[in-house]
């Protein structure tokens, strides 16, 4: 009978600290680092597109280990805003202009829930696209 509330004891104190783990604060701290888009297996893969957040405000996105895009990030309570500057190779426009030339991008992202790992944004005000998941790779 002493087991019983034993294993209950454990059990809720897993609940416990499975519900905390769960609540990350969203911080630039929490962002710096090496993220896939998609799920965690897509690290590494010559086919993933990335994106590498560095504490100093700098970010590189690219495909594989080819950087395409470079710039600076900013998180501003759940917003994180993207000032770019584009590969030519990286766009598909039929416009020649961004076909053979650099040119820079803005891009905000509401990001709506985060956990250890990953975290999921909304980008611009295109909701009906739904959300990414990002997913941190090691």
């Amino acid at each position: 009978m002493t087991i019983r509330p034993f294993v209950l004891m454990f059990l809720l104190s897993l609940i416990a600290t499975n519900g905390s783990a769960a609540e990350i604060k969203l911080s630039s701290d929490y962002l710096e680092g090496k993220w896939v888009l998609g799920d965690k297996q897509r690290c590494g893969s010559s086919e993933s597109d990335y994106l590498i957040m560095r504490r100093n405000g700098t970010v590189e996105m690219g495909q594989g280990g080819l950087a395409k895009i470079v710039g600076f990030w900013a998180l501003d309570n759940d917003t994180l805003t993207l000032h770019m500057l584009v590969s030519p190779k990286s766009t598909k426009d039929e416009n020649p202009f961004y076909r053979e030339s650099y040119h820079y991008q803005y891009i905000t992202a509401k990001v709506l829930e985060t956990k250890p790992d990953a975290f999921g944004v909304i980008v611009g005000a295109n909701v009906e696209a739904g959300m990414q998941t990002l997913s941190r790779c090691p």
